[in-house]
């Protein structure tokens, strides 16, 4: 049904291939074996067991936010705004 929900592959060039996989794919490289999940909102590659594989191509982990980081004082500020927005309609059923 799912054929490509979790794919596999092994780090034999310099670049990765497109990622296939509809959740994550497993990556063995020269120095151990990765995950890689890619959505709209993030890449990462984090290592999960490392290891010397001689003849495969290194790889370096890394997290890629690909939207961009919500400042926080705005953040505050909606947070501030959701508390006094809930109290207000707690405390205005309290007096119905």
């Amino acid at each position: 049904m799912f054929d490509n929900l979790v794919t596999y592959h092994v780090h034999k060039r310099d670049a990765l291939p497109a990622n296939d996989a509809l959740a994550y794919q497993y990556i063995l490289a020269g120095n151990g074996v990765f995950i890689w999940a890619e959505t709209r909102l993030f890449e990462a590659l984090l290592p999960i067991a490392p290891c010397t594989v001689r003849g495969l191509k290194t790889l370096q982990h890394h997290f890629r936010l690909k939207v961009p980081w919500m400042p926080a004082a705005p953040g505050d500020q909606m947070e501030a705004s959701m508390k006094f927005s809930i109290s207000s309609t707690i405390t205005a059923r309290q007096y119905r």
